[in-house]
């Protein structure tokens, strides 16, 4: 393992960050991951890995660089409970003033940790955020454009910002893993946790919950992540019951968010219409029939699509195909289950 020797500029921050790891059946690619956060310049944190029962060689990786560095623990979840259940396993044990969420089979910037801390820091955010670079199994990305902690573009957002941002996909991603958050948010009575009860999808809720306490949310427009788009994920694999649970999220976040906070409310309906959407099209493509989600998905589709009209910040695409889109995958969608549906309806 190279250590980096750097000099760390930071003036009196050097908080403990817990990184959480969810670990399953990654044996090609955790080692380049530990190794990126071992790699940082700001060095003062604890790597949590927690392991969901692999069966390859990803537990002996992670168990040789916990005995060769102390800031490397290795936990255990319940057997094949779920990425959901694993990162809250993760938030459990987490004893970092900040967290953060790395997936097993990306990698980040050696200035990763310090560009997060720092904009956070320095603009009294809850949580901040960096850009994302997306990469193939295959392809190396240079991440490494330095980050001058006293020279450095930052923007912030309040509540209502960041939920817009969030939920159009702009700056802001959908992800868990490009962030770090004040770690007051995962303690108290009051603290947020993921819904072990959705296994696709399970950001958005939890990222909703996030956003709608934070004071503040800062971005820095650098891509210090490096998310790996890999064929055998659960994103990229065909359409079963778990990744029906995404349609729960979406539902969650547009639920809470009407009440709580109505001047985003339109953006965050247009998301879960997007999210029906693409839902409805690999049922369809992917032959998977599910009466109930069907109805659920033409429900959203007839109560929500006027929310998209308002939404002046979704994507113009959304906002243009989703109506067209959405009859035509209707039609497809009856037109190929017709015999499902019949049966159904009697």
């Amino acid at each position: 393992m190279q250590k980096n020797t750097e000099k760390q500029n930071f003036g009196t921050t050097n908080e403990l960050i817990s990184v959480i790891i969810p670990l399953y059946n990654n044996d090609r690619f955790i080692g380049k991951c530990v190794e990126s956060l071992l790699n940082q310049t700001y060095d003062n944190c604890e790597i949590i890995i927690v392991d969901d029962a692999s069966t390859d060689n990803s537990l002996k990786i992670v168990q040789d660089y916990a005995q060769r560095d102390a800031r490397v623990k290795v936990f255990y979840g319940k057997k094949y409970s779920g990425v959901s259940a694993v990162r809250n396993c993760g938030l459990e044990n987490a004893c970092g003033d900040y967290v953060c969420f790395v997936d097993s089979d990306d990698y980040v910037s050696k200035y990763y940790l310090q560009s997060l801390i720092t904009s956070l820091k320095d603009t009294c955010s809850d949580i901040s955020c960096v850009g994302v670079a997306k990469v193939s199994e295959k392809q190396k990305q240079k991440l490494n454009k330095p980050f001058i902690a006293n020279n450095y573009k930052v923007q912030t957002f309040n509540q209502i910002e960041g939920l817009e941002l969030l939920f159009t996909g702009r700056k802001i991603r959908m992800n868990i893993w490009n962030k770090i958050f004040k770690r007051s948010l995962f303690v108290g009575q009051n603290k947020i946790c993921y819904n072990e009860n959705i296994f696709h999808g399970e950001d958005v809720a939890f990222l909703y919950d996030a956003f709608s306490r934070a004071g503040k949310i800062a971005f820095v427009p650098m891509k210090y992540y490096a998310y790996t788009a890999r064929k055998g994920s659960l994103v990229h694999s065909k359409m079963n019951n778990k990744k029906l649970t995404y349609l729960s999220a979406v539902e969650y976040a547009e639920t809470n968010c009407k009440d709580q906070f109505p001047q985003a409310y339109n953006h965050v309906a247009g998301w879960r219409v997007g999210v029906n959407l693409e839902t409805l099209y690999y049922m369809w493509r992917d032959r998977f029939f599910d009466q109930d989600a069907f109805e659920g998905i033409s429900n959203t589709f007839s109560t929500k699509m006027h929310c998209l009209k308002q939404a002046k910040k979704q994507h113009l695409s959304i906002r243009l195909f989703a109506p067209l889109g959405a009859k035509i995958l209707t039609s497809l969608y009856k037109k190929r289950f017709k015999k499902n549906l019949k049966k159904h309806a009697k």
